[in-house]
């Protein structure tokens, strides 16, 4: 079982006691609380998906194959996944897509064109890309896809917006995919911890794992894995 620290466990004591019911992510939370003597728990995963307050939500069927030329990846470059990350960066490359950023801060500096990044920010950012390069990238490639590639948003709705002119979105952030949800864009999850594979159970949302991703895979590969009939068929049940 997992620790759960006592400070933690204090908290959530406390905060059973005080409210009619807890709001949790998955049945394994559900599960490991239940174990620890807090049971006012409720299963709702991640209330973002519900964002169009509309239980007739439902994403399409999608029948055309993915353009290479619309694809936007997404990452949680922490340094952990390092070589599969490097394989996702080259994947894009190769396709030319885009890199939607949410937190990068060692990426923003250098790719903002409204001022020039000081040394110590162009330093974090080559490191970045000679970090994140693969076998089959250059230092100098990584660089110029970062430059010319990576979009970030401070907008929910400019967000959407934009990835409606996506044909498919794949990354390792759940978000990154709920904002594709959002948009009626097929996408993908690349699960590599609990918390992200609990929500994508729960909402029976598509994913991999990260750690089976490589550089050789195909649009046409994730594509087929993005089916959103279970997603579908339990929308309206899970938003009531």
């Amino acid at each position: 079982d997992l620790a759960i620290p006592k400070g933690t466990m204090r908290f959530l004591k406390v905060l059973s006691e005080r409210s009619t019911s807890i709001g949790v992510r998955g049945y394994y939370t559900a599960e490991l609380l239940d174990r620890n003597g807090i049971r006012n728990v409720h299963v709702t995963g991640c209330p973002s998906i519900f964002w169009h307050m509309n239980p007739g939500f439902s994403m399409p069927r999608f029948k055309e194959k993915p353009d290479g030329s619309r694809l936007a990846i997404h990452a949680t470059p922490s340094g952990y996944y390092r070589d599969v990350i490097a394989s996702l960066f080259a994947f894009a490359i190769r396709h030319q897509a885009e890199y939607i950023l949410q937190n990068e801060h060692h990426i923003v500096p250098a790719i903002d064109t409204q001022h020039a990044p000081d040394g110590q920010e162009l330093e974090k950012f080559r490191f970045f890309a000679s970090y994140y390069k693969s076998g089959l990238t250059t230092e100098a490639d990584m660089q110029e896809w970062l430059r010319s590639k990576s979009r970030i948003f401070f907008s929910i709705d400019e967000w959407v917006r934009h990835l409606q002119t996506r044909s498919l979105v794949v990354g390792a952030r759940f978000h990154g995919n709920v904002a594709a949800l959002l948009a009626g864009v097929r996408n993908l999850t690349m699960v590599f911890d609990t918390r992200t594979r609990e929500m994508c159970e729960y909402a029976n949302l598509p994913y991999i794992l990260l750690q089976d991703f490589h550089e050789n895979t195909t649009l046409e590969e994730l594509s087929d894995i993005a089916d959103f009939s279970a997603f579908n068929a339990g929308y309206e049940y899970k938003y009531h």
